[in-house]
């Protein structure tokens, strides 16, 4: 139970700072090609909250895995 509440507090102080980051690369015109946002998309954003919420299953080992990775 611990390792999902640390893990969650992590994902969410992820989310924060990619977040302000995201706006900050919005003021400063930053080019980034399709690829490049699919990437951002699906790696930096997707895969911690898919990690915080197999934390929470019976699947908190690949959730902490992925967290720590």
């Amino acid at each position: 139970m611990k390792i999902a509440q640390y893990g969650t507090t992590i994902v969410v102080m992820h989310a924060i700072v990619h977040e302000r980051q995201g706006f900050v690369h919005k003021e400063i015109p930053v080019p980034l090609s399709r690829l490049q946002n699919l990437f951002v998309g699906v790696v930096v954003t997707l895969t911690p909250i898919i990690a915080a919420i197999l934390l929470w299953t019976q699947f908190y080992r690949i959730g902490s895995w992925i967290v720590l990775s």
